[in-house]
C-alpha cells in the first residue's frame, strides 16, 4: 500500500514538473535570437553620462559594468544595478558611441548573450515553484534589441 502512494505522489509529481517545463519550451530562446553577424569591436567607447540624467547618479557602477566588455547583441554592455530587495535598475551602453539609456527596470535580475539581441527580465523560473505564493506583479519579460537603433520590442510575458 505504501509503494503505491509512493508511486502516485512521484508520478504527479513528474507529470507537474514536465507540464511545467513545456511551457517554458513555447517562449524565446537566445539561439531564436541570434546575431546574424558578429563583428568584433576594436574599441570599446567608455559610457557617456551627461550630468543632469539618471544614470549619472549612478556612474560609478556603470563605468564598473563597462569595463567587463560587451555582454549583449554585440555592441552593448547592459548593467543591471540593485537598489534594495528585488529592484533593479538597467542602464544599456552602445558600445560604439559610449550612449548610456535607462530601459526596463527589473526585480530578479537580467539575461543576455553577447551574440543575440534577445533580453530576459527576471529569466530564473526557479523563483516560481520555491516561494510560498508568487506575487501578483512579478513575471518574467522578453524583449528583442534592434541592434541597430537600440530599441527593444516587447515579445512575450509569463505571468504566475
Amino acid at each position: 500500500m505504501l509503494r503505491t502512494i509512493i508511486a502516485v505522489i512521484v508520478a504527479v509529481f513528474t507529470l507537474s514538473f514536465s507540464s511545467s517545463a513545456k511551457a517554458f519550451e513555447e517562449y524565446p530562446t537566445f539561439e531564436e535570437y541570434a546575431l546574424q553577424e558578429v563583428s568584433v569591436l576594436q574599441t570599446l567607447a567608455k559610457p557617456v553620462l551627461k550630468k543632469r540624467s539618471v544614470a549619472y547618479k549612478f556612474r560609478t557602477r556603470i563605468n564598473e559594468c563597462a569595463q567587463d566588455g560587451v555582454n549583449f547583441a554585440g555592441k552593448y554592455t547592459l548593467c543591471s544595478i540593485g537598489q534594495g530587495t528585488d529592484v533593479q535598475i538597467n542602464f544599456l551602453i552602445d558600445r560604439r558611441n559610449g550612449n548610456v539609456r535607462r530601459i526596463e527596470g527589473s526585480e530578479l535580475g537580467v539575461e543576455t548573450h553577447p551574440a543575440s539581441n534577445l533580453l530576459i527580465i527576471n529569466p530564473d523560473p526557479s523563483v516560481y515553484y520555491t516561494w510560498p505564493e508568487v506575487p501578483q506583479w512579478l513575471s518574467i519579460r522578453y524583449y528583442a534589441l534592434n541592434v541597430d537603433t537600440g530599441e527593444l520590442a516587447f515579445l512575450q510575458e509569463l505571468k504566475p
